[in-house]
């Protein structure tokens, strides 16, 4: 082997390293980049699913009229990690009997808040 061939034998090779490095640093990118949504995703479904269980307590046990116009429903989470419940009631303008009860759950993700809601009609009374 010649020794300009030695050259540039080295310098194929250098060059399939970096663009090898470079297609697995995209390659982990993406994949973290997925995980991060499939955990945002799985945490959405946690909260769709507490607060749909949190307005079915309130409704069984009649709690809605009772927490004024916003604020924390009694008996609700006080876990630090958990989701954190607000309801608002408000007159619906659809019906002078009915009103629209919002329940937000919040919750850290990353560093941000994200939150749902879920809202239903209640009869009040007469």
């Amino acid at each position: 082997m010649t020794r300009d061939r030695r050259g540039t034998l080295l310098l194929e090779v250098l060059l399939a390293l970096v663009i090898m490095s470079i297609s697995l640093g995209v390659i982990i990118q993406s994949m973290t980049s997925s995980l991060r949504g499939a955990r945002y995703a799985a945490q959405y479904t946690q909260a769709a699913m507490a607060a749909d269980t949190e307005m079915t307590r309130l409704l069984k046990e009649s709690r809605i009229q009772g927490a004024g116009p916003s604020g924390r429903p009694e008996g609700g989470n006080d876990e630090p990690d958990a989701f954190i419940f607000t309801i608002d009631a408000a007159a619906s303008p659809e019906a002078s009997d009915l009103e629209i009860d919002t329940l937000t759950a919040e919750w850290q993700n990353g560093g941000k808040t994200s939150r749902f809601q879920i809202a239903t009609y209640v009869r009040t009374a007469p």
